[in-house]
């Protein structure tokens, strides 16, 4: 999978191409980590390119909204 990622106004877009499973899901995570320790408020994740989405990508997602949401920084 790639991730490509755009910061507009504290708001961080990430466009993911390709399948989001386990094997893929360490590039992304670690890219919303970067956005959120350096100030993003917002990300917005574009998944048009994902053609595959397993439990574990998934998990991550939720997991990932729970993070955010606990630093009162809520997902777009």
């Amino acid at each position: 999978m790639t991730v490509t990622e755009e910061l507009q106004h504290k708001k961080k877009i990430f466009w993911l191409v390709g399948h989001f499973d386990l094997k893929t899901q360490l590039g992304f995570h670690t890219a919303v980590e970067h956005a959120m320790n350096d100030g993003a408020t917002h990300i917005v994740l574009n998944l048009k390119g994902v053609p595959y989405l397993n439990s574990s990508g998934l998990g991550l997602l939720g997991n990932l909204e729970n993070q955010l949401r606990s630093e009162k920084k809520e997902p777009v």
